[in-house]
């Protein structure tokens, strides 16, 4: 199998346990289900097990739902490097082959109207007579640009797709979008309130309680679905997609269809972050991208303790 060339995509290499070798971007899922995008037919491998993340600067492949192992040690996230083994599951390994990090990302934007924004995976994009960067697909906008296998791409109506880059213009609706290039070590958060560093937080889970402990303040203390989506998203420990969360908190119901499941989901999120919001929690702790992914955002000075 022939392998991308080096792009202006954050990417890593690895080696499948069958030998072949395999380009992975920034979101990408490693399992067995059939929207990953490394496939693992085996049956010790969950069906989102693991994903590639770009942190700090830095490319890691973070445990979804089982840890990881490197050298015999288990492992939450392992940070990517050429030559190193990585243990999914009982005899199933990767090896990371080769480690490509641009210095900059692709970002779009047409300013001074609409701010020039980061590109993920996806975004749609909307001319006269709002224009805008929504970074997830919809279907009825008149643009859309995409990531695919190393390279960046974009249509706008029923024009060709072509590939698009630093410099590149695409006209919407009468409103000019420009292509531009950021650093990738700009814009990376921290959890803060105010501008300072929060004091660490300590997250005691009971599966339907959650405790959540902070100096200097009273405790706080959500339960029901809210608890049980923030016991997920903690096990987890990385950006997921909102199913797979959402299916585990309704597991009692397998038979919801994704349309009622996302209602529900909705709701119960709003009303999550409203109550974390309304006790002075970080707002930035429930962190969702826009391309149906969310994220428990935790600092290395912040504890999350299951005793469910």
């Amino acid at each position: 199998m022939s392998i991308p060339e080096p792009s202006r995509a954050p990417s890593v290499v690895l080696e499948r346990p069958d030998g072949v070798q395999q380009a992975l971007y920034v979101g990408d899922l490693i399992g067995r289900s059939a929207s990953a995008a490394m496939l693992l037919d085996a049956p010790q491998i969950s069906e989102a097990h693991a994903m590639v993340s770009l942190r700090r600067g830095r490319l890691l492949l973070l445990a979804l739902r089982r840890r990881l192992a490197v050298e015999g040690r288990p492992a939450r996230e392992v940070i990517l490097e050429p030559g190193l083994r990585i243990a999914l599951a009982h005899e199933l390994e990767l090896v990371v082959v080769e480690v490509r990090l641009p210095a900059h990302a692709l970002q779009v934007g047409a300013p001074p109207r609409v701010p020039m924004r980061r590109l993920s995976s996806v975004a749609s994009l909307y001319g006269e007579p709002r224009p805008r960067v929504v970074t997830r697909f919809e279907p009825l906008a008149p643009a859309h640009a995409w990531h695919t296998a190393g390279s960046w791409r974009a249509r706008a109506g029923a024009d060709e797709t072509r590939e698009i880059e630093a410099g590149s213009e695409l006209e919407v609706d009468g409103v000019r979008f420009v292509f531009g290039e950021e650093p990738l070590g700009r814009g990376m958060r921290s959890t803060t309130r105010g501008g300072a560093i929060d004091a660490p937080l300590s997250i005691v889970s009971y599966f339907d309680t959650i405790e959540i402990l902070q100096e200097g303040r009273e405790a706080v203390v959500l339960s029901g679905v809210g608890a049980r989506i923030l016991t997920e998203l903690g096990a987890m420990r990385a950006p997921v997609e909102w199913e797979t969360v959402a299916r585990e908190v309704w597991s009692a119901e397998p038979a919801l269809g994704t349309a009622t499941l996302r209602r529900r989901w909705d709701v119960a999120l709003i009303r999550l972050r409203r109550r974390m919001v309304a006790a002075g929690l970080p707002s930035d702790l429930l962190r969702s991208d826009g391309n149906g992914m969310i994220h428990l955002v935790l600092q290395s000075h912040d504890r999350f303790v299951h005793r469910s």
